[in-house]
C-alpha cells in the first residue's frame, strides 16, 4: 500500500497547489536522516550512555540536530544550545545542518499515519509531542516531591523511538521497532537503562505488567501516545468525512475495521483520490459533531499548560534608532531574548526565554513553535505561573526592558478534546491580557539637566561617546546596548572575514563607515566624489517592510497540533525562501564592470536587519525594492500554502539621510496595503511604495498628500495599495532580470538617433531588442498594478521613458529632456495612476 500524505497547507508542486501527493522511498529519507543524526551524537557528542546525565545529553542533542536542520530560526538556536552543551563552537554544527536541510524537510512529511485524514499528520510532530505531553505530565505529577532527572530522561529517549519501526512497518510497527532499536542502540546505553526503556516502548499500546520495573514512569507515554493521536490525527472526524465523501467507505464507522490494515488495502488504489477530497473538506472548517459540542470555559484545571508568549513593542525598540548599526543590534536583540544568545561574547554566558526554559527542567520538544515574536509551549500546570513569569523575566532582562513579554496560558488533561478549539480559545485569552496592556506611555517631561538620547529620542541619555570621525553624541543604556550587540556583526571581524573570504574588490574599511550607501549600489567612487562634493546624485536606498496578513488567524484555525507546527515551520522557512530567490536571481544575472554579482549579494545580506517569522525588515538597492517585493510576495504565497498572504511598504531614499525617518514611512505604508488586505481575496499579496528623495517626508505629510491625491471623484490619480493577481505569479522575475541587463550596459546608439521628442517617444523603442523586452516586461508589470485602462501608446511612451532614465542616469540634461516629454506627455493624454507611473519611474530608475 502506498505511503500518502494529507497537506492540510497545500503544496506548491511547481505549478499549482495539491492536497496529497504518494511519498517515495520513505525508508530511506527516514535512515538517511535519523540515523545520521544518532551516528553524529554517536561519534562525537555523547560517546557512550552509562547515566541519566548523559542520556540527557543524547536527548537534547537529538531534538536540537533535527529542529537545526528544518530551518533557520531553529538552527539559530540549535547551534547556540549545543555549542553551549558540549563546548564546541557553534559552526562546527553548521556544516551537519547544510547538509542536511533538504532531507529534514523531506523527513518532514513523512506520515504518522497513512490512511485518510489520519496521513495529514507528521510523524516527527507526533514523536515530539508525544515526548513533550508525556514530559509535562510527568513534571507535573512530581511537582510536589520533586522529579528524577534520569527518569525524565529515560521517559523522554521513549517517547523520541517508540514508533521507529513505522517506517519499516506500518501494520505492526511496534514489533519492528524492538529489533531496530537494539541493533542501534543495545550495546551504546547501559543495559539497565535500556532493558527498561524496551520494556516501556513495548507496550506503549496496552497496558504495562505490574511487576515492570517503573510502570508508573511509562503509563505517562502510554497515555501521551494516546492523547498526541487523537489530537492529531482526527479520527473521529476520519470516520465521519469519509463515508460523506464515498459509500464505499462506510465501513470506517466500525472501529474495528477502521483499525484493520486488511480492509484499507481493499481500498488501495482509491486511497490518494480520497486524500485529496477529504482533506479539502477538512480543511474548509469542516465540523464534526465533536467540535460542535465542544464549548468554551473559563476552568483552570488540568494537567497540562498551554502556554503562549507574545513580544510587544519590538518595532519602538528596533526602529526608533538614528543609526543602521543600532537597528541591526536591536534585530539582534530581539532574536536572542526571544531564543538564545549571548550576553558577554568573552564570557559566553546564554540568555533568552528559550535558554532559561530549559534551565528551569522545560526541554526542546515542549516547544511547538517560536519566531516572529511569539512563542507557544507545553508544560506541567503546576508550573505554569512560574513558567510564564521566567519568560517575562528573561526577555525583559535581554531587552533592558527595552520591549516586554505577555503571556497567557490554558490548561488541560490528557484526554479527548479538540485540538484547533482549544488553541483558539488562548489566542482570545492572551488578546484580552495585550487589550489590557498599556504598550506606549506617555513620554514624560524630562526637566533640569538631564537629557533625551539623541538616537532614540525616547529614553534619558547617561552616556555620552565619540566615534571616530563623529561628533560626540548623548545616548541611553538601550542604544549602547544594541551598537555594542552590532558591533560584531556590522563592524568586526565577522562580517569583514566573509567580506575576505569572498574576494570581493571594495574595500571594508570603507564599506563599514558608508554601509547605507553600500547597499544601495554605490560603489567606492561614488563614495569618494560624494564625500568631496563632486557628485551629488547617486542610486537611492530602498526599504522593505513586510508582514504577514492576519496570520493570528492562520494559526488559529489550525485543527490539529501537526498542522500549528507545520505552519510554525512553513513560516519560518518562507522568508528564508523568499529572500534566497532573490539572491539567486541576482547572483546568476547581475554583473557591472565595477560592481560584480557576488558583491551585490554581498550589499544584499549586508541589508537584512531582521526576518522573523512572517516580519521583514529589508535594505537594499532602490531600483531592486519593487521588483523584489513582487518575489517576495509570489513566493511567501507558494510556501505558505495560498492560506495567507504577505503585504508589502517599500520607500526610497538617500542613503545619506537618516534611516529611521524612512521606516517610520515605510510602517505607515505596510499598514494601508494591509488595510487593503482585509477587504480583498484572490490576491498574492499587497504592496505600497513612495520615494522620499529630495526633501523632508513624515507619516502626517504622507496622510495629507494621500488625502488630497484621493479627493478626486473619479480617482484617475491613484491607485495604490496595489492588490497583486494571483494569475500573474510568473512575471515577477521578468522586470528583476531585465533591469540587470540593463543597468550598466554601454550602448549609446539610442541617444545618437534621438533628434525630437516625437521620435523619442514613439519610434525609440523599435531600435533595440533590449528595449522591445523591457516594454513587453513594464506592460506586464503595468498590468499587474491594475494599469489596464492606461491607453496602449501611452504604455509605449510610459516605459521607453522608464527605459531611457534607467539607462542614461549619469547624464543630467538627457534626464531632463526625457522627464519633460514623459511627463508633459502623460498630463495631456490624462491616464490613470499618473502618480504611481512617476513613483514608480523614479524607484526602477534608482536615483539620480
Amino acid at each position: 500500500m502506498n505511503i500518502i500524505k494529507g497537506h492540510l497547507i497545500p503544496k506548491w508542486d511547481g505549478n499549482k497547489f495539491c492536497n496529497a501527493d504518494i511519498i517515495e522511498n520513505e525508508l530511506q529519507i527516514f535512515e538517511d536522516f535519523i540515523i545520521e543524526v544518532i551516528n553524529l551524537i554517536k561519534n562525537e557528542l555523547v560517546k557512550e550512555i552509562k547515566t541519566g546525565n548523559d542520556l540527557k545529553k543524547f536527548n537534547d542533542a537529538f531534538m536540537f540536530l533535527v529542529e537545526g536542520c528544518l530551518s533557520k530560526m531553529r538552527r539559530q538556536v540549535a547551534s547556540f544550545m549545543l555549542s553551549y552543551i558540549f563546548l564546541k563552537d557553534p559552526i562546527a554544527f553548521e556544516e551537519f545542518f547544510d547538509r542536511n536541510e533538504e532531507l529534514a524537510k523531506k523527513f518532514l512529511t513523512i506520515p504518522s499515519d497513512t490512511r485518510p485524514i489520519l496521513n495529514t499528520s507528521s510523524l516527527w510532530v507526533h514523536l515530539k509531542t508525544t515526548s513533550a505531553l508525556a514530559v509535562s505530565n510527568y513534571l507535573n505529577a512530581t511537582a510536589k516531591e520533586g522529579f528524577n532527572q534520569e527518569n525524565l530522561e529515560k521517559l523522554r529517549f521513549a517517547c523520541f523511538f517508540h514508533d521507529l519501526g513505522k517506517p519499516y512497518e506500518r501494520e505492526s510497527h511496534v514489533s519492528a521497532t524492538i529489533p531496530k532499536l537494539k541493533e542501534i542502540f543495545e550495546n551504546y546505553i547501559s543495559p539497565p537503562i535500556f532493558n527498561e526503556i524496551m520494556n516501556g516502548i513495548k507496550h506503549h499500546h496496552d497496558s504495562i505488567p505490574p511487576d515492570y520495573p517503573n510502570r508508573e514512569l511509562y503509563n505517562h507515554l502510554r497515555l501521551a501516545d494516546r492523547s498526541s493521536s487523537n489530537y492529531d490525527r482526527a479520527t473521529k472526524i476520519a470516520m465521519e468525512i469519509l463515508p460523506k465523501i464515498d459509500q464505499n467507505f462506510s465501513w470506517v464507522k466500525d472501529q474495528t475495521k477502521f483499525n484493520d490494515w486488511s480492509e484499507w488495502k481493499k481500498h488501495a488504489d482509491k486511497l490518494l483520490e480520497i486524500t485529496k477530497d477529504s482533506v479539502e473538506l477538512f480543511r474548509k472548517k469542516y465540523v464534526p459533531d465533536e467540535l460542535k459540542s465542544y464549548e468554551k470555559t473559563d476552568k483552570h484545571e488540568g494537567a497540562i499548560s498551554l502556554i503562549i508568549g507574545d513580544a510587544r513593542q519590538i518595532k519602538g525598540f528596533v526602529d526608533k534608532s538614528r543609526k543602521l548599526k543600532e537597528i541591526k543590534g536591536g534585530a539582534i536583540i530581539i532574536d536572542e531574548a526571544l531564543t538564545v544568545g549571548y550576553e558577554d561574547e568573552s564570557k559566553k554566558q546564554l540568555i533568552g526565554v528559550i535558554y532559561a526554559l530549559w534551565n528551569n527542567q522545560i526541554p526542546p520538544e515542549n516547544l511547538i513553535f517560536y519566531g516572529g515574536g511569539n512563542i507557544v509551549l507545553f508544560g506541567p500546570a503546576a508550573n505554569s505561573q512560574k513558567l510564564q513569569k521566567v519568560m517575562k523575566e528573561s526577555f525583559g532582562n535581554a531587552t533592558k526592558q527595552g520591549a516586554i513579554m505577555t503571556t497567557a496560558d490554558q490548561l488541560f488533561d490528557l484526554v479527548d478534546f479538540v485540538f484547533g478549539g482549544f488553541y483558539s480559545e488562548l489566542l482570545g485569552k492572551l488578546a484580552e491580557v495585550k487589550s489590557d496592556l498599556c504598550l506606549e506611555p506617555e513620554a514624560k517631561i524630562i526637566q533640569g539637566y538631564k537629557k533625551v538620547c539623541s538616537s532614540c529620542n525616547k529614553r534619558i541619555a547617561n552616556l555620552t561617546i565619540q566615534e571616530y570621525g563623529e561628533a560626540s553624541e548623548d545616548i541611553c543604556d538601550s542604544c549602547m546596548q544594541k551598537r555594542d550587540k552590532s558591533y560584531n556583526i556590522l563592524y568586526g571581524k565577522s562580517f569583514a572575514n566573509i567580506w575576505q573570504n569572498q574576494k570581493l574588490t571594495l574595500k571594508w574599511d570603507i564599506i563599514k563607515n558608508n554601509i547605507p550607501e553600500f547597499i544601495a549600489g554605490w560603489s567606492q567612487k561614488d563614495v569618494e566624489d560624494a564625500d568631496s562634493g563632486k557628485r551629488k546624485q547617486a542610486m537611492s536606498l530602498g526599504i522593505i517592510k513586510a508582514d504577514g496578513n492576519e496570520m493570528g488567524k492562520f494559526f488559529g484555525n489550525s485543527l490539529t497540533i501537526s498542522q500549528l507546527v507545520e505552519k510554525s515551520i512553513l513560516t519560518d522557512i518562507a522568508m528564508d525562501t523568499c529572500i534566497q530567490e532573490v539572491l539567486d536571481l541576482v547572483e546568476k544575472s547581475y554583473d557591472r564592470e565595477d560592481i560584480h554579482s557576488n558583491e551585490m549579494v554581498a550589499r544584499i545580506n549586508l541589508g537584512q536587519i531582521y526576518r522573523g517569522g512572517d516580519d521583514l525588515l529589508l535594505f537594499l538597492p532602490g531600483w531592486i525594492s519593487v521588483p523584489a517585493a513582487l518575489i517576495l510576495m509570489r513566493k511567501f504565497y507558494e510556501v505558505m500554502g495560498g492560506l495567507t498572504t504577505l503585504s508589502i511598504g517599500i520607500i526610497t531614499q538617500s542613503p545619506r539621510e537618516p534611516v529611521r525617518f524612512g521606516m517610520d514611512i515605510a510602517e505607515l505604508l505596510l499598514i494601508i496595503a494591509k488595510q487593503r488586505s482585509r477587504t480583498e481575496q484572490n490576491k498574492i499579496g499587497f504592496l505600497d511604495f513612495e520615494d522620499i528623495r529630495g526633501g523632508s517626508y513624515s507619516q502626517d505629510l504622507l496622510r495629507e498628500h494621500r488625502r488630497i491625491m484621493k479627493q478626486d471623484t473619479n480617482n484617475q490619480y491613484l491607485s495604490r495599495p496595489f492588490a497583486i493577481s494571483i494569475d500573474r505569479t510568473d512575471d515577477f522575475s521578468k522586470i528583476l532580470n531585465l533591469m540587470f541587463s540593463i543597468d550598466g550596459s554601454n550602448e549609446t546608439e539610442l541617444i545618437k538617433n534621438i533628434h525630437d521628442e516625437q521620435k523619442l517617444m514613439l519610434e525609440g523603442y523599435k531600435k533595440d531588442s533590449v528595449l522591445t523586452n523591457y516594454r513587453n516586461c513594464l506592460l506586464d508589470i503595468l498590468s499587474i498594478f491594475d494599469y489596464d485602462s492606461v491607453e496602449k501608446d501611452m504604455k509605449k511612451a510610459t516605459t521607453y521613458g522608464l527605459y531611457m532614465l534607467q539607462k542614461e542616469k549619469k547624464n543630467t540634461d538627457i534626464y531632463r529632456k526625457i522627464t519633460k516629454s514623459l511627463s508633459f506627455s502623460l498630463l495631456n493624454n490624462k491616464p490613470c495612476n499618473l502618480i504611481d507611473t512617476y513613483f514608480l519611474t523614479k524607484i526602477f530608475t534608482g536615483g539620480l
